[in-house]
C-alpha cells in the first residue's frame, strides 16, 4: 500500500480488480489485459465498468480510459458496442 502495509496484489474478482483499476493513469496495456480477463468473467459488468468510467456525475468521469476502453469494445465485441450507443 502507499503507507508501505502489506496488501493482496488482486481481489481474486477481475471485475473488481477492473474498477478499481480503471483510473486516469492507467496505461493502456494494463487496462486492456483488465478488459480481457474481465469480459470472460462477467462482459455485463465489465461493459458497465467501461460506462462507469466516462459517467461525470455518478461515475468516474475519464475520457481517456473510456476511450481505451470502448476502442478496445468496438475492436472486440462490435455489435455490442453498437448496441450500447443508441
Amino acid at each position: 500500500t502507499v503507507n508501505g502495509l502489506p496488501a493482496f496484489s488482486s481481489t481474486q474478482s477481475a471485475i473488481v480488480d477492473l474498477y478499481y483499476q480503471l483510473v486516469r493513469n492507467i496505461e493502456a496495456d494494463r487496462l486492456v489485459e483488465l478488459l480481457e480477463v474481465a469480459w470472460t468473467e462477467d462482459a455485463l459488468s465489465t461493459l458497465k465498468c467501461i460506462f462507469q468510467a466516462r459517467d461525470c456525475r455518478g461515475g468516474k468521469g475519464d475520457r481517456r480510459s473510456f476511450q481505451i476502453a470502448f476502442q478496445w469494445l468496438i475492436e472486440h465485441h462490435l455489435e455490442t458496442a453498437k448496441r450500447n450507443l443508441v
